[in-house]
């Protein structure tokens, strides 16, 4: 995720703060992705869910490509193991 190609959505940005996390853990879970999906059969188009760690934390990303070509990040979470 370059820089600029990339926002977050209010809801994506009200999840990270809940959860403590900022730009640079969205950041650096897309740098050690782990796993990536593409989810199809939304009206709107594809989203994407990729899995990656910051900071010793799993997270979770998900967002979609608009029409510009920049990932719009839907949510961030923070994937507890159990």
């Amino acid at each position: 995720m370059r820089k600029g190609k990339y926002f977050a959505t209010a809801h994506a940005v009200e999840e990270m703060e809940e959860d403590g996390l900022f730009d640079s853990d969205v950041i650096a879970a897309a740098e050690s992705m782990a796993s990536l999906e593409r989810q199809t059969g939304d009206p709107r188009g594809p989203k994407y869910v990729f899995e990656g760690r910051s900071q010793g934390r799993r997270l979770g990303v998900a967002g979609r490509i608009t029409s510009m070509g920049r990932f719009m990040i839907i949510t961030v979470y923070e994937i507890k193991e159990r």
